[in-house]
């Protein structure tokens, strides 16, 4: 995980970073090589391995992971993937570190630096990404549904649904809690989706509709709001998501899915 540091050290980084380029040190170092690579373990361990010319004139070594093609002159705290300090040790420093599960994916830009260094060195590292897949089926508009996928840190990723129900969530390699769901509908959860080859195959599910005050529990209120409604205009109804086939008008098909669903909480085939 990315290592808290203090505002001085960011700050201080940010500066190596971005305006190192324009400055000239009488006896400065020199950054050698840099290399960066995913390891293929459960949690794809990145190294950086910076190897500094003149070590005495770079006592401290800085690096700054961003997503690729993120705008450092614009760089907000919510950018930055992960950044260190370390101490130049000999002439190379390596940096061991994760990403969050939901990083896990796409391509990063390393930012390297140091202590008398007077330009910066970049290159890049790459995850393999992987893809949650499978089909919701829905009344009305599959689009209206949606996926997303959850890992152990609260981070989540919104998958796209097309209208034909299928769906694909990219996610980096980690393990997911999947909601799938639409507005009306008791949602469905996997829990613990393992995401290690290229897809996640979830199958079809359908969705089973009724839950229009959205607490996860077909209920007589759901039948009595449908009954309350029965033949309105669903855009002018507040409190219920009462268009389950996107026809709108709450009619005897929005009746009949709470009735046939009654007492049904969370999902059930």
């Amino acid at each position: 995980m990315m290592k808290k540091l203090s505002k001085i050290l960011l700050v201080m980084a940010l500066a190596l970073t971005v305006f190192f380029a324009m400055m000239a040190v009488a006896s400065a170092a020199t950054i050698e090589s840099v290399e960066a690579g995913v390891a293929a373990d459960a949690g794809r361990t990145i190294s950086v391995t910076v190897e500094y010319g003149s070590p005495e004139a770079a006592q401290q070594s800085t690096v700054l992971v961003v997503k690729s093609g993120t705008a450092l002159a614009t760089l907000q705290d919510s950018d930055i993937k992960y950044i260190d300090q370390e101490a130049v040790s000999d002439t190379a420093v390596t940096y061991t570190f994760k990403l969050l599960e939901a990083d896990r994916t796409g391509t990063y830009d390393v930012y390297v630096g140091g202590t008398g260094v007077d330009a910066p060195e970049d290159t890049s590292f790459s995850f393999d990404t992987k893809k949650i897949i499978g089909t919701i089926s829905v009344l009305g508009d599959a689009t209206k549904a949606t996926a997303v996928a959850t890992d152990a840190s609260a981070i989540s990723v919104n998958g796209t649904v097309k209208s034909d129900g299928t769906y694909e969530i990219e996610v980096g390699q980690g393990t997911y809690d999947v909601v799938l769901g639409k507005a009306g509908y008791l949602y469905k959860t996997y829990e613990d989706v393992v995401a290690n080859q290229t897809e996640v195959n979830l199958g079809t599910i359908k969705l089973i509709p009724g839950d229009y005050d959205g607490d996860t529990y077909v209920t007589v209120s759901d039948i009595m709001a449908a009954k309350k409604y029965f033949d309105s205009d669903t855009t002018a109804i507040e409190d219920y998501n009462l268009d389950i086939d996107d026809d709108g008008t709450v009619s005897v098909s929005e009746i009949q899915a709470a009735l046939s669903n009654f007492d049904t909480q969370g999902y059930a085939d």
